[in-house]
């Protein structure tokens, strides 16, 4: 059994310490593997410019506040870790402190994919030598693909249109998502994709894409208790055990309000 945390949008700063949700994990899940954070480990506030699709960051700010961030997931006792930014922690902060933004690893019986969505931040595309890599590697080696990146390739959610973040679900989802999913689905091996980033999403879900592929979000770990004034954990870490004997995915959730793991999905690969 390989088990794989994915860790995103905790949105940790000097005056949000959202170290604690490291702590639940710590606390509360066991026999970990591999940690993967996918985004969104630092709140680095966006100051607008001009152009309302840009946005300036103080990087000084970004790198401190993710080295706390960081010191404190390395204590999660665990023998892989992965990182990959989101569009509030920038990739050349990442690349400065870890060397690289992305990681495309073969285990066992799968192939195991942290990629970098956040090309223009908060317009999120997949850049494709990651994916022609990717595509290349699954189909050497004729195994099945997990995926964590920060943006989804896809609208998750459904509901209530006139919901502020449904309604603008286009700011949250990757630019070239679906067309990344067709060439992945394409190649005939069980893909998993697991994201987060949107702010739609009320409880963690999953959509079916193509023959193969499956796209799940879950809900955002970092919220702001505005009566106490301090960050409060409302939302979800992926937990997701490979069974490498019986071939099988099991994709869940650890909800911290809850501080319980439940299951959302299991594949056969």
């Amino acid at each position: 059994m390989v088990r794989i945390v994915g860790i995103s949008d905790i949105h940790h700063a000097y005056d949000m310490d959202t170290r604690f949700i490291i702590d639940d994990i710590i606390n509360n899940i066991s026999d970990i593997d591999i940690v993967v954070t996918h985004g969104d480990l630092v709140h680095q506030p966006l100051q607008p410019t001009a152009n309302p699709h840009q946005y300036t960051f103080d990087p000084e700010r970004v790198y401190d506040d993710l080295g706390v961030i960081i010191d404190k997931i390395k204590t999660i006792p665990a023998d892989e870790f992965y990182y990959t930014p989101g569009n509030h922690d920038p990739w050349f902060i990442y690349r400065k402190m870890f060397g690289r933004t992305y990681y495309i690893v073969e285990k066992d019986t799968f192939i195991l994919a942290v990629l970098d969505s956040t090309i223009n931040y908060w317009f999120g595309a997949f850049p494709w030598k990651q994916v022609q890599e990717l595509i290349d590697l699954i189909t050497s080696k004729s195994k099945p693909a997990i995926i964590f990146a920060h943006h989804p390739p896809v609208k998750i959610y459904s509901g209530d249109s006139t919901d502020l973040w449904k309604r603008h679900f286009i700011y949250w989802i990757a630019r070239n998502g679906e067309v990344v999913l067709d060439a992945l689905d394409a190649l005939g091996q069980k893909i998993v994709f697991l994201t987060g980033h949107d702010f739609g999403i009320t409880s963690a879900d999953h959509v079916t894409y193509g023959s193969n592929t499956t796209v799940a979000c879950k809900r955002h770990t970092w919220k702001w208790d505005t009566t106490n004034n301090k960050p409060i954990a409302a939302g979800d870490t992926w937990v997701i055990d490979i069974d490498e004997t019986n071939r099988t995915i099991n994709v869940q959730v650890f909800q911290h309000d809850a501080l319980t793991i439940s299951s959302l999905l299991s594949i056969t690969y």
